[in-house]
């Protein structure tokens, strides 16, 4: 009896470990917690966040809650999953989640600077002198779909189909794509964010909103539809 108690309360304990472990991995934020910023890797600008001096993906629920996921985290998590693909023998997941570890790395490695900068009052040089134009404010947002940082306009997401209440990063939306769909096929024009979860929704993809959430899904449509312009229309 007496061993049965410890054998009951060991797996109690592990469980609670767990699930602190995966309850820490999200944080459920608001808007207000988290800071946006620009980064530079290589000759590419990206799209970050902060929570304090944590750099991490900003993630929207289907009930519209927002989660913070740090980067480390995500580095770990698929660090995890290219060790069973390479036990598993599977060369094509162990090279998809093996680029997405390196991409969250790169990430990590690029914004954690800029946080701690940022929560220690210092000047993160991010660019934001309004002569150059690489803070965006100062653009007409009825003459481009985009602004400089990558995030959708008004407009775009008018003509996207973007809900107006979803964030669209065309930054973001080229690394989930790099990610989850350049190993399997090149770059696919949809015009709208519906038909583009119309393409992927039916087999072989079957990525339907349970595996690729409405946020993904307008970062990458945003990332499809670099190039148009309300000017050339």
């Amino acid at each position: 009896m007496k061993h049965s108690c410890l054998h009951r309360l060991l797996l109690f304990s592990i469980f609670c470990s767990i699930a602190l472990v995966l309850m820490g991995a999200k944080t459920a934020v608001e808007e207000g917690d988290l800071t946006e910023i620009e980064v530079q890797i290589g000759s590419d600008t990206w799209i970050a966040w902060c929570l304090e001096e944590v750099a991490g993906k900003k993630k929207i629920k289907k009930n519209n809650s927002i989660v913070f996921i740090p980067y480390d985290d995500l580095v770990t998590r698929f660090r995890k999953k290219k060790k069973k693909a390479k036990q598993a023998n599977d060369a094509i997941l162990k090279k998809k989640f093996g680029k997405k570890q390196k991409s969250f790395k790169n990430l990590s490695n690029a914004a954690t600077p800029v946080c701690e900068g940022l929560q220690n009052n210092e000047d993160p040089e991010q660019g934001q002198d309004p002569e150059d134009g690489s803070g965006g404010s100062d653009e007409n947002p009825q003459d481009t779909y985009f602004f400089a940082n990558g995030d959708v306009t008004p407009l775009g997401k008018e003509v996207f189909e973007i809900p107006s209440q979803t964030t669209a990063n065309a930054f973001v939306g080229e690394v989930i794509f790099q990610n989850t769909c350049l190993d399997c096929h090149e770059k696919r024009y949809r015009p709208t964010m519906p038909l583009l979860r119309q393409a992927i929704s039916p087999s072989p993809m079957s990525f339907t909103e349970d595996v690729f959430p409405d946020q993904d899904l307008a970062d990458l449509t945003a990332y499809l539809q670099i190039g148009r312009s309300p000017l050339l229309e």
